[in-house]
């Protein structure tokens, strides 16, 4: 019988992980990253950590949670704090054994793994005073995982990438000139609420002309004119997974420029989209975008740049994960990683264009989850 229940995938994740922690020789982790903690459970709320061994696995949290808890991961071990979630930890840890100073005395001291990212320098000593000088700080093996996604979770990405795809189809068909940004983002995501998409998956990008040279421009009152440009770098979130896309338009004609370099960040986007396959290293995907993005940009003007940023990043219950695509990167692409390709160029003062798609990785190449249509003829938004 095929597997679809969260929970049978959460027990394959938890087994792939104890084996993580034993090839780090880890008697313990303290997962302190409320993602990392929903990946491993289930539990999407916050303010709790979860400890496990071997054979164990408890998550300390409040009495704000005991029900949510109960709902979300039926049958998970809990331990309700009633002090600091380091000395509930702690306890846990003593109850089973694994603090010599504060228990059978051994003379072994057991390792517990903490990431040192994920915590603060007065929490770390927090749980240093509670645990001893068994903690250890050590790169997340969470977060490795995590790269390559199971069923569960290619499925709900998709889900969310369908989401985006409506919402984004409700609100172009409803654009007029005179509305805002704010106004646009706020539709956006309300639609994507409606849809079952809610939260967004971050806060939406909606610019219109020269705001869209910003790469990360923050949404304003600009009001909507004949002839801009628009740009709209959005996402949906199902049971915690994200989509990340990108679309770019214009209202009315296109002006020759604008189409002439949109049409180089398409190409350079599918030079990239094309390269996407399991072994081939980060580096190459980037490389692949912005050696077509150059060579297309030099027969029409110098005064054109290559972006600056990653040419895309992972996705999951993080909007940007690992691993990261950028001519800097190490490492390669595997099966089951789900990545966004998203290459650029902006003009100061005149407009912004990025075209963003969310691609899973399969056994023997790609697969573009995100269907909307980003084809030169099809960005003209005339109806406005």
């Amino acid at each position: 019988m095929a597997v679809t229940r969260l929970k049978d995938f959460v027990a394959g994740r938890v087994k792939r992980l104890r084996k993580k922690m034993c090839e780090k020789k880890l008697d313990g982790l303290i997962i302190t990253e409320p993602v990392e903690v929903r990946y491993l459970t289930g539990f999407s709320g916050d303010d709790s950590v979860l400890v496990i061994t071997d054979r164990r696995k408890i998550l300390v949290t409040d009495s704000r949670y005991v029900e949510q808890v109960r709902q979300e991961c039926p049958g998970l071990p809990i331990k309700i704090r009633k002090g600091p979630i380091s000395e509930a930890a702690g306890e846990v840890l003593v109850r089973w054994d694994l603090v010599p100073e504060r228990s059978s005395g051994k003379k072994k001291i057991p390792l517990i793994g903490i990431n040192p990212d994920a915590v603060t320098v007065s929490q770390f000593k927090n749980y240093r005073k509670a645990i001893g000088k068994g903690i250890k700080q050590t790169k997340s093996p969470v977060s490795e995982l995590q790269q390559c996604k199971d069923d569960y979770e290619i499925k709900q990405i998709h889900k969310a990438v369908r989401v985006a795809e409506a919402a984004i189809k409700e609100v172009s068909a409803k654009l007029k000139i005179g509305m805002s940004e704010r106004e646009t983002a706020a539709q956006l995501e309300y639609e994507m609420a409606r849809l079952g998409g809610a939260p967004p998956a971050f806060e939406s990008i909606v610019a219109w002309g020269q705001h869209a040279a910003q790469p990360h421009a923050r949404v304003g009152n600009a009001r909507l004119r004949k002839g801009q440009s628009i740009l709209i770098d959005w996402g949906a979130t199902i049971e915690g997974y994200k989509s990340d896309l990108t679309r770019c338009y214009a209202v009315g004609k296109i002006r020759p420029v604008f189409a002439d370099v949109y049409k180089c960040v398409l190409e350079a986007q599918m030079s990239a989209i094309e390269a996407v396959r399991p072994g081939i290293s980060l580096a190459e995907v980037d490389a692949a975008a912005r050696k077509t993005l150059r060579r297309g940009l030099k027969k029409l003007s110098k005064s054109f740049g290559v972006y600056e940023h990653g040419t895309g990043h992972g996705l999951g219950l993080n909007v940007h994960e690992a691993p990261l695509i950028n001519n800097r990167s190490k490492g390669e692409l595997k099966e089951g990683m789900v990545i966004t390709i998203e290459p650029g160029v902006y003009v100061p003062g005149r407009f912004g264009i990025r075209i963003e798609d969310d691609v899973q990785v399969t056994a023997h190449g790609r697969k573009v989850l995100s269907q909307l249509s980003k084809d030169p003829d099809s960005i003209s938004l005339h109806g406005v």
